[in-house]
């Protein structure tokens, strides 16, 4: 029985904190915390399932997660309640609601080969790293819109971390080759993550600088992923001085991006792009995309033929 309490738990601390719920399951790294409120044994006890955890610890902990006191002791009072009856993946589904796929998101294709390495790659980075974001790089059909879109599929059938997932879809317009209007964009988006609050009446007199502060609002207030698609539409020509930085007439989105990492929250952003993102490296992992092996290949042909 202890045994389903401990997975119960550590799966409720990382599904629902993500990076720090996922360290804070550690009774060593609790212990060495400033202001611990008990040894490594009795952390270890306390996260087994075999000890309940006395209010001194449920403050430390949600201090440690910057979450409420009842989120803690959600957690600790289901673990309770299981016996040998209990479906530990319905109790989670309880606990911590997956998000919805967002309604822009293009719809998944019927095949997935050869990207599996990836695809736990760049979810692992998303929830269980201290990193900004990914960027997943690789040649037109290299499977860069295919992989973000499993990516989604996965976070939202393990529950993982996120509460809200928004899809920015910036191919280019046809005739100019520039991804489409900033506004536009971020509206759509501010749409998906937002529960209803923003709507077009909201911010119809807003400015490209209010759209901003409305996004990192919406960040700080849960945990949300946002994906940018063929993002390498912001970026200056791949053939000039100023190959991957943000092109001047993607400056607001460049001001976005630099709002977003070094605004405090618990979001995340994905990214599939033809090209390197200079300005982001530092605060992102990268993905790089190549061709499938033969075995791979060989796989997909006879898939389709």
């Amino acid at each position: 029985m202890n045994q389903a309490k401990k997975l119960f738990i550590h799966e409720a601390f990382t599904k629902k904190f993500g990076t720090q719920g996922a360290q804070l399951i550690s009774p060593s790294h609790l212990e060495k915390l400033p202001g611990s409120t008990t040894n490594k044994g009795n952390w270890s006890r306390i996260l087994n399932g075999e000890t309940r955890p006395g209010i001194k610890h449920i403050s430390f902990l949600s201090k440690a997660l910057k979450c409420s006191t009842d989120d803690v002791i959600q957690i600790f009072e289901n673990a309770d309640k299981i016996d040998e009856n209990t479906n530990i993946r319905e109790l989670l589904k309880k606990l911590h609601k997956s998000f919805e796929i967002p309604e822009s998101m293009p719809k998944v294709n019927r095949y997935f080969i050869g990207r599996s390495k990836e695809l736990e790659e760049a979810t692992d980075k998303l929830i269980c790293s201290d990193i900004q974001g990914v960027v997943i790089v690789g040649f037109p059909g290299m499977g860069k819109t295919t992989l973000a879109k499993h990516i989604v599929y996965e976070l939202q059938e393990q529950m993982l971390f996120f509460d809200k997932v928004a899809w920015v879809a910036l191919n280019p317009q046809i005739g100019t080759g520039e991804p489409p209007t900033f506004k536009e964009s971020i509206s759509s988006l501010l749409f998906e993550i937002s529960d209803g609050d923003i709507t077009r009446e909201t911010i119809s007199q807003d400015n490209e600088n209010q759209l901003i502060q409305r996004v990192i609002n919406q960040i700080k207030k849960r945990k949300c992923l946002l994906i940018f698609d063929n993002a390498e539409t912001l970026l200056s020509r791949a053939d000039s001085d100023q190959a991957g930085l943000f092109s001047r007439n993607a400056k607001d989105y460049a001001y976005l991006f630099k709002q977003i990492i070094e605004s405090e929250h618990k979001s995340k952003f994905l990214i599939t792009t033809r090209e390197e993102f200079i300005e982001l490296s530092p605060s992102c992992y990268r993905i790089n995309l190549e061709g499938l092996s033969l075995e791979d290949g060989v796989e997909l042909v006879e898939i389709l033929s």
